[in-house]
């Protein structure tokens, strides 16, 4: 799959969780574009312990393409605020890899207070652009294994609502609306 950049394009900028869908849309914009320098954004939210899987689907981009890729800690939590603060600091385009939310697939258990399921607004301005938003998750799975890299896909992290294990350890609570449309993305 090819993200479509602006001729005019001197940086990109990518709103990066460590999520599905913010990793394999940084893996396909460092991968076709090798002249643009691009700034990967963590976004800071309420699931701040997602940062280790963040720094492990950084780590992994950096590995595969055998480059330093930039890593900005950011702080801000809602899409508009952040793209516009990184459009300061930053000018190129800020690309965002939120997909089209299905409808009448499954029902969440879990329940994340406004969140379930997510709201997708419209691109910001002309600056942001969201490739995936209509795109449902077993399509974008399929590019993860059209692209054969099933191993970034697994180090990334999609549950709104973690549960601690036996260990004390982090890991998905299987119910609310990201971790279901993870399965039903693997399965479709």
């Amino acid at each position: 799959m090819q993200v479509n950049v602006p001729a005019n394009c001197e940086r990109i900028n990518v709103l990066f969780s460590g999520g599905a869908d913010s990793s394999l849309l940084a893996y396909l914009l460092i991968k076709q574009n090798t002249d643009i320098p691009i700034v990967l954004h963590f976004m800071k939210h309420r699931l701040d312990f997602q940062s280790p899987h963040m720094t492990n689907c950084h780590n992994w981009l950096e590995r595969h393409f055998n480059k330093k890729i930039l890593l900005n800690g950011w702080g801000k939590t809602f899409i508009r605020q952040a793209v516009e603060m990184i459009l300061i600091d930053f000018p190129g385009y800020v690309y965002s890899g939120c997909n089209k939310v299905p409808e009448n697939v499954f029902v969440p258990t879990v329940i994340i207070p406004y969140d379930t399921p997510p709201v997708r607004g419209t691109e910001y301005n002309e600056f942001h652009k969201r490739p995936f938003i209509e795109m449902l998750k077993p399509e974008l799975y399929k590019i993860y294994q059209k692209e054969n890299i099933l191993d970034l896909f697994n180090l990334s992290f999609s549950c709104g609502a973690p549960v601690k294990n036996e260990d004390g350890v982090n890991v998905p609570c299987g119910g609310c609306f990201f971790c279901m449309e993870r399965v039903w993305g693997m399965q479709s």
